[in-house]
């Protein structure tokens, strides 16, 4: 994030990534990989997914 800002380029995709592996962070998945998305948009649309 601080090299693409510091050359002026947006970043709004890897932006939301980042907060989104900071909610999972906070709910217990801070030492999974991206493939824990899964689990933010299960919670986000109130389903389960198999553990």
């Amino acid at each position: 994030m601080d090299t693409g800002h510091g050359v002026g380029s947006p970043l709004p995709l890897t932006a939301l990534a980042r907060e989104m592996m900071e909610t999972l962070h906070a709910d217990g998945f801070g030492g999974d990989d991206h493939s824990a998305l899964a689990r933010y948009y299960a919670k986000l649309s109130g389903t389960a997914i198999g553990e």
